[in-house]
């Protein structure tokens, strides 16, 4: 580590060019010229007519409608009788599924209904990922839990509730 009278000189010489360029009179100059950093942004005279766009930068088209509050956000939509989904998740790693009751929930007013594994019809699949269309590869994730959540599955999906 540098020792006291080296730090103490560099703080000395570090002031006085501070002092120094303080005292110089400034220069009326172009503040463009002083600037070392160019812009990105190349803006060129373009001879076409006003429709052509090449070459010239063009404002954003929706900018006025967001800074206005007009612009319409998918969130913003109504649209009538539409439903959400959500999923229930399992608490817990490697546990026993022993009843599913949904009589309270379906009690809940705009509750539409549940989807579980007991749902998927003769002939259908759990595990969509392991059919040969998926294009990411094998998975072996199902959809909805069976009678037991799988050790490695915390937070596994036990059913699918619809509601308004």
């Amino acid at each position: 580590m540098p020792d006291f009278n080296y730090r103490r000189s560099l703080a000395h010489a570090a002031l006085m060019q501070l002092i120094e360029q303080a005292q110089q009179p400034k220069k009326d100059s172009d503040p463009r010229e002083e600037t070392p950093i160019e812009t990105l942004q190349l803006f060129t005279e373009w001879s076409r007519g006003e429709s052509d766009a090449c070459g010239r930068p063009l404002a954003t088209q929706s900018s006025d409608r967001y800074t206005t509050g007009e612009a319409a956000f998918v969130g913003d939509l109504k649209v009538k009788d539409l439903g959400h989904a959500a999923f229930v998740l399992s608490t817990q790693a490697h546990a026993k599924i022993s009843d599913i009751d949904t009589s309270l929930a379906l009690k809940e007013e705009g509750v539409y209904g549940f989807i579980s594994i007991k749902d998927i019809p003769a002939g259908g699949t759990n595990n969509p990922g392991s059919l040969p269309c998926n294009v990411w590869g094998a998975d072996d994730t199902p959809i909805f839990s069976g009678d037991e959540v799988s050790r490695s599955r915390h937070w596994q999906r036990i059913v699918m509730y619809i509601r308004s």
